[in-house]
């Protein structure tokens, strides 16, 4: 990926963003907060959890969506039905 299309997906990506905001913040100690490296390290191992589960959510869906797309080209005919409420 070239510097511009990693610029597009921290567009489309508010988590991928704040999750890249807050390791810069840790790293540059910003906020001051970061003067033990046991901090620093526990809020970096932080950070990656949250941005895994958030990458790992953002995965699943757009696969589903895949997935959906997939089926409806295959067999058009097929509706989803959704509960009224």
């Amino acid at each position: 990926m070239n510097e511009t299309e990693i610029l597009e997906e921290l567009k489309k990506s508010p988590y991928l963003r704040a999750s890249l905001e807050d390791l810069i913040k840790i790293i540059k100690n910003r906020e001051g907060e970061t003067t033990i490296a046991d901090v620093a390290e526990e809020r970096i191992i932080e950070n990656f959890r949250n941005l895994g589960s958030n990458a790992l959510q953002d995965w699943a869906n757009q696969e589903s969506e895949r997935a959906s797309e997939h089926c409806k080209k295959k067999m058009p005919g097929i509706h989803k039905e959704v509960k009224k409420k």
